[in-house]
């Protein structure tokens, strides 16, 4: 009878190994290797987006978009975009800052806390700057919210990219992988809709919103990398 023949186990086949391979498919370099590509890419559409808005005219995609959008206007929609886009007010978001940094400077959880406080503050002081250097204007249709103020970056689409990605961080540090995902995907359909809603009730034109979701997004690597610094160790990644 032909004896059998085993492989010979190198240690490359067994479950530690692979986990371990797993565990460290991200390095911290890596990591650190896509933030500045993508801080370098908002950045670049950013500012390419400001050098349309300070043109005069508007752009053939501001006004077809918010055409299109303004079609689909009904009572009830109107009620469901206003309360849409009061999740992305400053008050609101101001409340839910101050609420979860207490919290979790309560479960002496420093960094996350003030991480939460940097972004948003931080947050309102450069979309206030961007503001003021770009100085659009609003759409200004009658059928339009009040909203005073220049027009781009959009504060509603800045403030809440910033906030809810923060927080979606957060959760992600604190909980893991399955509950960071969830925060990333519900804070994503959040930001998108308060967006939507900026547009749909006409404060704001659609390179308004992208300009502040790109903004926000780049200032949101800032903060992470700011606190990771801070913090003397990754903040993105889970704690443990």
């Amino acid at each position: 009878m032909r004896p059998t023949i085993q492989p010979a186990d190198d240690g490359r086949t067994s479950p530690r190994f692979i986990a371990s391979i797993s565990h460290s498919a991200t390095t911290p370099a890596e990591l650190k290797v896509v933030s500045v590509v993508v801080f370098a890419a908002c950045v670049l559409a950013f500012l390419a987006l400001a050098g349309l808005a300070r043109q005069p005219g508007i752009p053939a995609i501001d006004a077809s978009t918010t055409v299109s959008v303004h079609a689909l206007a009904s009572p009830e929609l109107d009620a469901v975009m206003s309360f849409i886009t009061g999740a992305g007010a400053t008050p609101f978001l101001a409340t839910l800052t101050v609420l979860a940094s207490v919290g979790l400077a309560a479960r002496h959880r420093w960094a996350e806390a003030l991480a939460i406080g940097f972004a948003f503050v931080g947050s309102l002081a450069l979309n206030e700057t961007l503001k003021g250097l770009v100085g659009r204007a609003r759409p200004g249709f009658e059928w339009a919210v009040a909203t005073a103020g220049p027009a781009f970056p959009s504060g509603h689409a800045m403030n809440s990219l910033v906030l809810y990605g923060v927080l979606a961080i957060v959760a992600w540090r604190l909980g893991g992988r399955r509950p960071g995902f969830a925060a990333v995907a519900l804070a994503t359909l959040v930001v998108i809709a308060i967006g939507a809603s900026r547009v749909y009730l006409g404060a704001h034109w659609l390179t308004d919103v992208l300009g502040g979701a790109l903004a926000g997004a780049s200032w949101l690597i800032v903060v992470a990398a700011v606190v990771s610094v801070a913090a003397g160790r990754t903040f993105v990644s889970r704690s443990h």
